[in-house]
């Protein structure tokens, strides 16, 4: 029994390097994915506040120099 064993140790540690690079890889990608998100909502949310504060700005002075 323990010979089989040894004898599976390096196969098994064979794909356990290559499942532990494809969990890296999946780990990097998902970590990309979500930082890209994150960076297109912070945008999304800058544009937008922006936009609404200089439409509240532009009403308001408008409506002030009326």
């Amino acid at each position: 029994m323990q010979e089989l064993v040894e004898q599976k140790e390096s196969p098994n540690r064979r794909l356990l390097e290559a499942a532990a690079a494809v969990v890296i890889v999946i780990i990097i990608v998902v970590v990309v994915v979500v930082v890209v998100v994150v960076v297109v909502v912070v945008v999304v949310v800058v544009v937008v506040i922006v936009s609404s504060s200089s439409s509240s700005n532009s009403n308001s002075s408008s409506s002030s120099s009326k």
